[in-house]
């Protein structure tokens, strides 16, 4: 009786966890960049300028889609642009208050699910968001926590701390250059 109930729990156990496999999961809702946790280390812009180029990284997945892929790089069939609510949360940025004198730092699990339990969409479809941690202009790089989530439960499926080089001039171009940079490079 032991080895029969041993063998259903593995059996459930497996199950639940083919459920979460990220690589089986063919249609996302696509949330873009969120912005407001990110901690700003060496940007000498002006506040302004800085909150200007982080708002307008968005439009790039839709304006320059064959270079911001999403769906090519994270190997989805389909991709559902649901960019408004992080566009309105960057609106909303207080860089003065971003700016720090900490060259990196770590989101905790209340900022992320914080962030999560915010986005919304028109369907249920599994959320993919790219969580903004670190923006370092002294090195030149910036941290990115890759989450993919349950559309309906805003449970996270799957998270990645992912960095790329920032490179490209005006604050858009450059912080974006680190997103383009994780995106080439992206496995799971």
């Amino acid at each position: 009786m032991k080895k029969i109930l041993l063998f259903l729990v593995m059996c459930f156990s497996l199950n639940v966890f083919a459920q979460v496999d990220i690589k089986s999961v063919k249609r996302i809702n696509f949330y873009g960049v969120d912005f407001s946790h990110a901690n700003l280390y060496g940007l000498k812009e002006y506040p302004d300028d800085i909150k200007n180029g982080l708002e307008r990284i968005n439009y790039l997945f839709t304006t320059e889609k064959k270079k911001y892929d999403i769906g090519k790089y994270f190997q989805m069939e389909e991709v559902f642009y649901c960019l408004e609510t992080t566009d309105e949360r960057n609106s909303r940025l207080s860089i003065k208050k971003m700016l720090s004198n900490k060259e990196y730092i770590e989101l905790n699990d209340s900022q992320i699910l914080e962030t999560i339990s915010g986005l919304d969409c028109d369907n249920n479809e599994c959320g993919l968001v790219l969580i903004a941690e670190n923006l370092n202009k002294k090195d030149e790089k910036a941290t990115y926590l890759v989450v993919f989530f349950d559309g309906e439960t805003k449970e996270i499926i799957y998270s990645k701390r992912s960095s790329g080089r920032a490179l490209g001039i005006g604050v858009r171009n450059h912080w974006a250059g680190s997103i383009y940079s994780i995106l080439k490079n992206w496995k799971y």
